[in-house]
Protein backbone atom coordinates (compact mmCIF):
# COMPACT_ATOMS: atom_id res chain seq x y z
CA UNK A 1 0.00 0.00 0.00
CA UNK A 2 2.54 2.35 0.85
CA UNK A 3 4.62 1.42 -2.45
CA UNK A 4 1.38 2.03 -4.47
CA UNK A 5 1.06 5.15 -2.34
CA UNK A 6 4.64 6.51 -3.50
CA UNK A 7 4.55 5.51 -7.43
CA UNK A 8 0.90 7.84 -7.40
CA UNK A 9 2.58 10.54 -5.77
CA UNK A 10 5.61 10.29 -7.91
CA UNK A 11 3.18 9.98 -11.08
CA UNK A 12 1.32 13.25 -9.62
CA UNK A 13 4.56 14.95 -9.17
CA UNK A 14 5.79 14.55 -12.75
CA UNK A 15 2.22 15.04 -14.12
CA UNK A 16 2.49 18.69 -12.60
CA UNK A 17 5.87 19.60 -13.75
CA UNK A 18 4.78 18.45 -17.15
CA UNK A 19 1.70 20.84 -17.17
CA UNK A 20 3.46 23.84 -16.17
CA UNK A 21 5.09 25.41 -19.49
CA UNK A 22 8.01 28.42 -18.28
CA UNK A 23 10.49 26.84 -14.82
CA UNK A 24 12.15 29.33 -13.39
CA UNK A 25 15.70 27.38 -11.98
CA UNK A 26 16.96 29.43 -9.65
CA UNK A 27 19.23 32.36 -10.05
CA UNK A 28 23.37 32.78 -9.74
CA UNK A 29 24.52 36.02 -7.85
CA UNK A 30 27.58 38.15 -8.93
CA UNK A 31 30.30 39.11 -7.25
CA UNK A 32 30.50 42.65 -8.44
CA UNK A 33 27.60 45.09 -7.61
CA UNK A 34 27.54 46.92 -11.30
CA UNK A 35 26.92 42.68 -12.85
CA UNK A 36 22.73 41.96 -12.02
CA UNK A 37 21.66 38.67 -10.50
CA UNK A 38 20.77 36.21 -13.39
CA UNK A 39 18.34 33.21 -13.66
CA UNK A 40 17.55 30.96 -15.96
CA UNK A 41 13.93 30.39 -17.28
CA UNK A 42 12.95 27.36 -18.99
CA UNK A 43 10.15 27.49 -21.95
CA UNK A 44 8.68 24.76 -24.10
CA UNK A 45 8.17 25.79 -27.89
CA UNK A 46 8.45 24.19 -31.44
CA UNK A 47 10.38 25.15 -34.72
CA UNK A 48 8.78 27.53 -36.85
CA UNK A 49 9.20 30.22 -39.50
CA UNK A 50 9.09 33.67 -38.66
CA UNK A 51 5.25 34.28 -39.86
CA UNK A 52 3.92 30.54 -39.68
CA UNK A 53 3.09 27.32 -41.42
CA UNK A 54 1.03 27.98 -44.55
CA UNK A 55 -1.92 26.58 -45.46
CA UNK A 56 -3.08 26.28 -49.44
CA UNK A 57 -6.29 25.78 -51.35
CA UNK A 58 -7.44 25.35 -54.41
CA UNK A 59 -9.12 28.71 -55.28
CA UNK A 60 -11.89 26.62 -57.69
CA UNK A 61 -13.32 23.84 -56.09
CA UNK A 62 -12.78 20.40 -58.58
CA UNK A 63 -11.08 16.84 -59.18
CA UNK A 64 -7.37 16.82 -58.13
CA UNK A 65 -5.85 15.22 -61.21
CA UNK A 66 -2.26 15.39 -60.29
CA UNK A 67 -0.30 15.52 -57.68
CA UNK A 68 3.36 17.81 -58.98
CA UNK A 69 5.45 17.38 -55.98
CA UNK A 70 6.26 15.57 -53.14
CA UNK A 71 6.69 16.13 -49.20
CA UNK A 72 9.98 17.70 -48.12
CA UNK A 73 10.61 19.08 -51.77
CA UNK A 74 11.82 22.70 -52.20
CA UNK A 75 9.96 24.50 -55.06
CA UNK A 76 10.34 27.67 -56.35
CA UNK A 77 7.89 30.36 -56.46
CA UNK A 78 5.10 29.50 -58.53
CA UNK A 79 5.93 25.84 -59.14
CA UNK A 80 2.52 24.34 -59.15
CA UNK A 81 1.75 21.68 -56.91
CA UNK A 82 -1.18 20.16 -57.68
CA UNK A 83 -3.19 20.07 -60.81
CA UNK A 84 -7.12 19.64 -60.34
CA UNK A 85 -9.85 19.02 -63.82
CA UNK A 86 -9.55 22.08 -66.23
CA UNK A 87 -11.54 21.13 -68.83
CA UNK A 88 -14.84 22.83 -68.22
CA UNK A 89 -12.11 25.81 -67.60
CA UNK A 90 -10.20 25.69 -70.93
CA UNK A 91 -14.05 25.29 -72.90
CA UNK A 92 -15.18 28.65 -71.13
CA UNK A 93 -11.44 30.32 -71.95
CA UNK A 94 -12.25 29.69 -75.93
CA UNK A 95 -15.84 30.92 -75.69
CA UNK A 96 -14.47 34.05 -74.26
CA UNK A 97 -11.57 33.89 -77.46
CA UNK A 98 -14.26 33.56 -79.70
CA UNK A 99 -16.61 36.23 -78.22
CA UNK A 100 -13.59 38.77 -78.41
CA UNK A 101 -12.61 38.10 -81.85
CA UNK A 102 -16.23 38.76 -83.10
CA UNK A 103 -16.26 41.96 -81.07
CA UNK A 104 -13.10 42.87 -82.73
CA UNK A 105 -14.44 42.50 -85.73
CA UNK A 106 -17.92 44.47 -85.05
CA UNK A 107 -15.03 47.17 -83.63
CA UNK A 108 -13.46 47.45 -86.82
CA UNK A 109 -17.20 48.12 -89.15
CA UNK A 110 -17.60 50.31 -86.64
CA UNK A 111 -14.95 52.73 -87.16
CA UNK A 112 -15.91 53.05 -90.58
CA UNK A 113 -19.07 54.30 -89.95
CA UNK A 114 -18.38 58.11 -89.75
CA UNK A 115 -17.18 57.91 -92.94
CA UNK A 116 -20.01 56.09 -93.90
CA UNK A 117 -22.46 58.66 -92.54
CA UNK A 118 -20.95 61.45 -94.16
CA UNK A 119 -21.20 59.53 -97.41
CA UNK A 120 -24.83 59.11 -96.50
CA UNK A 121 -25.06 62.62 -96.19
CA UNK A 122 -24.13 63.04 -99.29
CA UNK A 123 -26.11 61.34 -100.88
CA UNK A 124 -29.28 62.59 -98.88
CA UNK A 125 -28.46 65.66 -100.35
CA UNK A 126 -28.36 65.32 -103.38
CA UNK A 127 -31.51 63.23 -103.12
CA UNK A 128 -33.43 66.40 -102.08
CA UNK A 129 -31.74 68.32 -105.02
CA UNK A 130 -33.72 65.43 -107.26
CA UNK A 131 -36.37 65.99 -105.35
CA UNK A 132 -36.49 69.86 -105.82
CA UNK A 133 -35.83 69.34 -109.72
CA UNK A 134 -38.84 66.65 -109.80
CA UNK A 135 -41.39 69.28 -107.93
CA UNK A 136 -40.00 72.00 -109.72
CA UNK A 137 -40.71 70.22 -113.45
CA UNK A 138 -43.99 69.26 -111.65
CA UNK A 139 -45.09 72.76 -111.12
CA UNK A 140 -43.93 73.92 -114.90
CA UNK A 141 -46.14 70.95 -115.70
CA UNK A 142 -48.83 71.89 -113.93
CA UNK A 143 -49.06 75.42 -114.86
CA UNK A 144 -48.93 74.48 -118.21
CA UNK A 145 -51.85 72.15 -117.89
CA UNK A 146 -53.91 75.07 -116.24
CA UNK A 147 -53.14 77.69 -119.10
CA UNK A 148 -54.30 74.43 -121.90
CA UNK A 149 -57.24 74.29 -119.30
CA UNK A 150 -58.29 77.58 -119.47
CA UNK A 151 -57.98 77.34 -123.16
CA UNK A 152 -60.56 74.13 -123.06
CA UNK A 153 -57.86 72.31 -124.13
CA UNK A 154 -57.66 70.23 -121.14
CA UNK A 155 -60.02 68.94 -118.87
CA UNK A 156 -60.49 69.88 -114.97
CA UNK A 157 -59.53 66.43 -114.07
CA UNK A 158 -56.70 66.15 -116.06
CA UNK A 159 -55.70 69.63 -114.27
CA UNK A 160 -56.70 68.38 -111.01
CA UNK A 161 -54.24 64.98 -111.52
CA UNK A 162 -51.27 67.44 -112.22
CA UNK A 163 -52.35 69.43 -108.74
CA UNK A 164 -52.18 66.22 -107.19
CA UNK A 165 -49.17 65.49 -108.57
CA UNK A 166 -47.66 68.80 -107.35
CA UNK A 167 -48.45 67.83 -104.17
CA UNK A 168 -47.05 64.53 -103.92
CA UNK A 169 -44.40 65.70 -105.11
CA UNK A 170 -43.56 68.34 -102.58
CA UNK A 171 -44.23 65.66 -99.83
CA UNK A 172 -41.47 63.77 -101.08
CA UNK A 173 -39.35 66.96 -100.61
CA UNK A 174 -40.49 67.25 -97.21
CA UNK A 175 -39.50 63.75 -96.29
CA UNK A 176 -36.52 63.83 -98.08
CA UNK A 177 -35.59 67.25 -96.43
CA UNK A 178 -36.43 65.33 -92.84
CA UNK A 179 -34.20 62.36 -93.73
CA UNK A 180 -31.31 64.37 -93.99
CA UNK A 181 -31.85 65.96 -90.53
CA UNK A 182 -32.53 62.74 -88.73
CA UNK A 183 -29.04 61.80 -90.27
CA UNK A 184 -27.59 65.13 -88.88
CA UNK A 185 -28.84 63.41 -85.21
CA UNK A 186 -26.71 60.87 -85.98
CA UNK A 187 -24.02 60.46 -83.51
CA UNK A 188 -21.71 57.92 -85.51
CA UNK A 189 -19.01 57.65 -83.18
CA UNK A 190 -21.42 56.38 -80.31
CA UNK A 191 -21.42 52.88 -82.27
CA UNK A 192 -17.71 53.32 -82.24
CA UNK A 193 -17.68 53.83 -78.27
CA UNK A 194 -20.04 50.71 -77.99
CA UNK A 195 -17.74 48.54 -79.74
CA UNK A 196 -14.67 49.62 -77.44
CA UNK A 197 -16.39 48.91 -74.54
CA UNK A 198 -17.64 45.76 -75.77
CA UNK A 199 -14.47 44.55 -76.96
CA UNK A 200 -13.00 45.79 -73.59
CA UNK A 201 -15.60 43.76 -71.99
CA UNK A 202 -14.98 40.57 -73.74
CA UNK A 203 -11.11 41.12 -72.83
CA UNK A 204 -11.78 41.28 -69.23
CA UNK A 205 -13.99 38.23 -69.92
CA UNK A 206 -11.31 36.59 -71.18
CA UNK A 207 -9.11 37.58 -68.35
CA UNK A 208 -11.49 35.86 -66.17
CA UNK A 209 -11.43 33.13 -68.81
CA UNK A 210 -7.60 32.42 -68.17
CA UNK A 211 -7.78 32.99 -64.57
CA UNK A 212 -10.37 30.28 -64.18
CA UNK A 213 -7.89 27.86 -65.97
CA UNK A 214 -4.89 29.00 -63.52
CA UNK A 215 -7.13 28.70 -60.80
CA UNK A 216 -7.44 24.96 -61.85
CA UNK A 217 -3.43 24.87 -60.31
CA UNK A 218 -2.66 25.30 -57.10
CA UNK A 219 0.53 27.38 -57.22
CA UNK A 220 3.68 27.87 -54.33
CA UNK A 221 3.35 31.61 -52.94
CA UNK A 222 6.84 31.44 -52.57
CA UNK A 223 10.06 29.95 -52.62
CA UNK A 224 9.83 27.10 -49.57
CA UNK A 225 9.15 23.37 -48.26
CA UNK A 226 6.34 20.84 -49.67
CA UNK A 227 5.40 20.12 -45.89
CA UNK A 228 2.41 17.56 -46.06
CA UNK A 229 0.44 16.91 -49.12
CA UNK A 230 -3.04 16.27 -48.11
CA UNK A 231 -4.57 15.48 -51.06
CA UNK A 232 -4.66 12.58 -53.75
CA UNK A 233 -5.59 12.35 -57.18
CA UNK A 234 -9.28 11.37 -58.18
CA UNK A 235 -9.79 12.98 -55.04
CA UNK A 236 -13.46 15.90 -55.47
CA UNK A 237 -12.42 19.25 -53.44
CA UNK A 238 -15.92 21.10 -52.51
CA UNK A 239 -16.05 24.53 -52.42
CA UNK A 240 -15.15 24.79 -48.76
CA UNK A 241 -12.76 22.08 -48.23
CA UNK A 242 -12.13 20.86 -43.94
CA UNK A 243 -8.16 20.83 -44.33
CA UNK A 244 -5.92 22.28 -46.77
CA UNK A 245 -4.79 20.46 -49.94
CA UNK A 246 -0.84 21.62 -48.99
CA UNK A 247 0.82 23.08 -45.97
CA UNK A 248 3.43 24.67 -47.12
CA UNK A 249 6.95 26.22 -45.12
CA UNK A 250 7.84 29.29 -46.79
CA UNK A 251 11.64 29.29 -47.14
CA UNK A 252 13.47 31.38 -44.73
CA UNK A 253 15.22 31.02 -41.34
CA UNK A 254 14.01 29.11 -38.99
CA UNK A 255 13.16 29.76 -35.23
CA UNK A 256 11.66 28.65 -32.31
CA UNK A 257 7.96 29.90 -31.26
CA UNK A 258 7.66 29.96 -27.36
CA UNK A 259 4.58 30.17 -25.37
CA UNK A 260 5.39 32.19 -22.01
CA UNK A 261 2.64 32.55 -19.17
CA UNK A 262 2.00 35.56 -17.75
CA UNK A 263 3.79 34.91 -14.12
CA UNK A 264 7.56 34.22 -16.05
CA UNK A 265 6.70 36.78 -19.09
CA UNK A 266 8.47 39.94 -17.23
CA UNK A 267 11.97 38.47 -16.70
CA UNK A 268 12.23 37.92 -20.69
CA UNK A 269 13.52 40.46 -22.92
CA UNK A 270 15.03 40.67 -26.40
CA UNK A 271 18.22 39.59 -26.81
CA UNK A 272 18.57 37.49 -23.95
CA UNK A 273 20.80 34.44 -24.77
CA UNK A 274 19.02 31.12 -24.63
CA UNK A 275 20.30 27.45 -24.79
CA UNK A 276 17.77 25.52 -27.24
CA UNK A 277 17.46 21.43 -26.79
CA UNK A 278 15.45 18.72 -27.70
CA UNK A 279 12.35 18.26 -25.58
CA UNK A 280 12.44 14.52 -25.54
CA UNK A 281 16.18 14.40 -24.48
CA UNK A 282 17.71 13.74 -27.94
CA UNK A 283 21.56 15.10 -27.78
CA UNK A 284 22.15 18.38 -29.75
CA UNK A 285 22.42 21.89 -28.63
CA UNK A 286 21.36 25.24 -30.36
CA UNK A 287 22.05 28.73 -29.34
CA UNK A 288 19.84 31.24 -29.92
CA UNK A 289 18.72 34.90 -28.96
CA UNK A 290 15.14 35.82 -27.67
CA UNK A 291 14.56 38.28 -30.68
CA UNK A 292 10.70 39.37 -30.82
CA UNK A 293 8.05 39.02 -27.63
CA UNK A 294 4.17 39.85 -28.38
CA UNK A 295 2.53 42.44 -26.97
CA UNK A 296 -0.55 40.49 -26.68
CA UNK A 297 -1.53 37.90 -24.10
CA UNK A 298 -4.03 35.52 -26.36
CA UNK A 299 -4.52 31.32 -26.64
CA UNK A 300 -1.54 29.15 -27.92
CA UNK A 301 -1.58 29.68 -32.16
CA UNK A 302 -3.76 26.04 -33.07
CA UNK A 303 -0.77 24.75 -35.08
CA UNK A 304 1.47 24.26 -32.24
CA UNK A 305 2.78 21.00 -31.52
CA UNK A 306 1.65 21.03 -27.73
CA UNK A 307 0.50 18.17 -25.97
CA UNK A 308 0.95 19.08 -22.55
CA UNK A 309 -1.40 22.41 -22.38
CA UNK A 310 -4.58 23.54 -23.69
CA UNK A 311 -5.22 26.11 -26.37
CA UNK A 312 -6.95 28.10 -24.64
CA UNK A 313 -4.70 29.33 -21.68
CA UNK A 314 -3.28 32.36 -22.62
CA UNK A 315 0.33 33.09 -23.13
CA UNK A 316 2.82 35.98 -24.52
CA UNK A 317 4.45 34.75 -27.95
CA UNK A 318 8.04 34.64 -28.33
CA UNK A 319 10.92 33.89 -31.17
CA UNK A 320 13.94 33.15 -30.40
CA UNK A 321 16.44 33.05 -33.34
CA UNK A 322 18.74 30.93 -33.76
CA UNK A 323 22.18 31.23 -34.39
CA UNK A 324 23.61 30.91 -37.94
CA UNK A 325 25.90 28.08 -39.14
CA UNK A 326 24.06 25.53 -36.71
CA UNK A 327 22.31 22.13 -37.82
CA UNK A 328 18.83 22.95 -39.45
CA UNK A 329 16.26 22.36 -37.19
CA UNK A 330 13.31 19.92 -38.66
CA UNK A 331 10.10 21.79 -38.61
CA UNK A 332 7.37 21.38 -35.82
CA UNK A 333 9.74 19.93 -33.35
CA UNK A 334 9.45 20.48 -29.97
CA UNK A 335 12.13 22.20 -27.97
CA UNK A 336 13.14 23.15 -24.67
CA UNK A 337 14.57 26.52 -24.41
CA UNK A 338 16.76 28.09 -21.36
CA UNK A 339 16.87 31.51 -21.44
CA UNK A 340 19.07 33.54 -19.54
CA UNK A 341 17.46 36.31 -17.40
CA UNK A 342 18.84 38.80 -15.21
CA UNK A 343 17.13 40.46 -12.20
CA UNK A 344 17.18 43.51 -11.14
CA UNK A 345 18.86 44.19 -7.58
Amino acid sequence: MILLLGVAALIISAAGAALVPNLRIGYQGQDSADSPATQSVVCFGYVDVEHGLTSLYPLSPGRVVKVEVHEAQSVEAGAVLVRLDDRLARLRLQEAEADLEAAQAQLVQAEKAPEQHQFQLIQQRAAIQAAKARLAAGRIAFDHKRDLNKAHYLTATELEAAKSLVGELEAGESAEIAKLDELQLVDPTVNVRRAKADVQAKQARLAQARQGVEECALHAPCAGTVLRILVSPGEVLGSQPQQPAVVFSPAGPRWIRLDVTQEFAGLIAPGQTATIEDDSGVSGVWRGKVYRISDWYAPRRSLTPDLFHANETPTLECLVQVDPNQPVLVMGRRMRVTIEAALAR
